[in-house]
């Protein structure tokens, strides 16, 4: 739908909500199409459509309960 990688609509997707993104990776080819990120926008459906996949379920840790 946006041409992008799933990566980078992760990524625009935290930074049209405002977020601090710091993505990861040791690898150059992913570190420029991480960076990426900023010739489109995703629309509000989008963006709705993304928010609706938390179950509100962790795998990890909740870092609100980390010390």
């Amino acid at each position: 739908e946006t041409g992008k990688s799933v990566a980078q609509v992760i990524i625009r997707w935290h930074l049209q909500l405002g977020n601090l993104v710091i993505p990861k990776t040791t690898h150059r080819e992913r570190l420029i199409e991480n960076s990426n990120v900023f010739d489109f926008v995703l629309s509000e459906s989008q963006m709705d459509r993304i928010a609706s996949l938390d179950s509100g379920q962790r795998i990890g840790p909740n870092p609100n309960d980390m010390e």
